[in-house]
């Protein structure tokens, strides 16, 4: 019987209308890609290791300066980034049925109300998760430990293979 989580995840978001044939391709080619862009101009990274995923968060195209007077717009932006990337984070676990040990790196937040909030942010996208998640809270340095409950083989273990020769993974 063939694994449907891909499908099942891409159709549980009910805000979103049944996708066309090309909206669907993109949207698998996008759990099998490194980077993730987010709307804003920012974007993800995935990395991984056996049992264990970094997602590093990144502005893209640099926003406001880090002047006295400006620094308040930046903190601004650094947040709307991070809570961009909550949700884009949530689907991509869910798209790519992500486990194990999970570290998020958002992007250092000065203000810790600031961190607060994307914590919150995340904890809420998580709870329309059905997979099982713990998540351990934001630290200083704006990193999210988590584990998550792996419960089938993801598209990049079931649409790649080793290459034989470097170790890398190909379609």
């Amino acid at each position: 019987m063939q694994d449907n989580s891909l499908f099942q995840a891409l159709f549980d978001e009910q805000e979103h209308a049944p996708l066309s044939v090309s909206e669907l391709t993109a949207e698998i080619k996008s759990t099998l890609s490194r980077r993730v862009d987010l709307p804003s101009g920012g974007y993800l990274i995935f990395d991984y290791a056996e049992a264990f995923t970094v997602i590093d968060v990144n502005t893209g195209r640099f926003v406001g300066s880090r002047s006295r007077s400006s620094g308040a717009r930046l903190e601004d932006t650094i947040t709307k980034n991070n809570l961009e990337a909550v949700k884009e984070v949530v689907r991509q676990l869910r798209l790519r049925d992500i486990g194990g040990i999970i570290v998020i790196d958002f992007i250092d937040m000065a203000n810790p109300k600031n961190r607060a909030t994307v914590e919150e942010a995340l904890r809420n996208e998580l709870e329309r998760d059905r997979t099982k998640t713990y998540v351990v809270e934001i630290s200083p340095l704006g990193l999210v430990e988590m584990t998550r409950q792996n419960v089938t083989d993801g598209p990049r273990e079931v649409m790649t293979k080793k290459c034989p020769t470097c170790g890398g993974e190909f379609v």
